[in-house]
């Protein structure tokens, strides 16, 4: 009887085996994967943090043209001002 368990035992080696060897390849397939995976997703945080500078940077160009456009409107309201008040005075007769 011991020759018999002797015999099933070797027997269940080599499946034994490959199981594990399947199982650790599997395992390092998926964590290749995931390292890819994140590889990619840094990439992609990297360009979102440079569209992030572009777009801070246009905002404040934007700010900027703003403030030189209430500006500008400042000057226009303090010229037709000027002009309705010149417009509405009477003109001195001699």
């Amino acid at each position: 009887m011991s020759a018999g368990v002797l015999a099933a035992g070797v027997a269940s080696v080599p499946p034994t085996l490959a199981a594990l060897l399947a199982f650790v390849n599997a395992r390092a397939a998926r964590r290749q994967a995931d390292t890819q995976a994140r590889a990619g997703l840094a990439a992609k945080i990297d360009s979102l943090g440079g569209v992030a500078a572009r777009t801070e940077a246009g905002l404040g160009q934007l700010t900027v043209a703003v403030g030189r456009l209430g500006e500008g409107q400042a000057q226009l309201g303090q010229r037709v001002a000027r002009l309705e008040g010149a417009v509405s005075r009477p003109v001195p007769r001699p």
